[in-house]
Formats: C-alpha cells, sequence, structure tokens
C-alpha cells in the first residue's frame, strides 16, 4: 500500500485511498457469509438468555469495542440495564 503524503494541503492522495480500498476489498472478500450469520446468531441468542458478551480490543480494536457497548445499551429495551445490553 503506498505511504501517506506529507502534504499540509492533502495528507491522504487518491493513490493511498485507493491502496486501502483494494486492501480492505480484498479482506472483506474473504469473509465467509455463513460465519457472520453464525457469529450473529450467538450474540443474539446470548442477548435472549440475558447474557453478557465481553468484547476487548488495543488502540482502534478497543476504540469498536467501547463503541459496541453504547450502541447496545441505547438499543436495550426498556427497563434492561444497560449492563445486560448485549448486540441489537
Amino acid at each position: 500500500m503506498p505511504t501517506m503524503s506529507t502534504s499540509k494541503d492533502n495528507p491522504v492522495t487518491a493513490a493511498y485511498a485507493r491502496g486501502y480500498l483494494e486492501k480492505l476489498t480484498g479482506l472483506l472478500g474473504k469473509l465467509d457469509p455463513l460465519q457472520v450469520e453464525a457469529v450473529g446468531r450467538l450474540l443474539h441468542r446470548a442477548r435472549a438468555e440475558g447474557r453478557q458478551v465481553f468484547l476487548m480490543g488495543n488502540g482502534g480494536s478497543a476504540a469498536l469495542a467501547s463503541t459496541s457497548r453504547w450502541t447496545s445499551a441505547r438499543a436495550a429495551p426498556a427497563g434492561a440495564s444497560a449492563a445486560s445490553a448485549c448486540c441489537p
């Protein structure tokens, strides 16, 4: 992937964006939709059974885990505790 430009006017060049998007497209193409569905079913079952799901990460992954937690809490049914909320 091309390195990021150091230009102060536009730090992200079209070449950088193109390389990033090509890499992302390749990675997304490797995902197995059946495995994605299986994870969704597990999360749905955990929520239906009142279980807790813990997401952890480092750096950007930690931010994603934190965001997922608060998104789930907002989607919790009225009266449910935020701690018991799982994926919407």
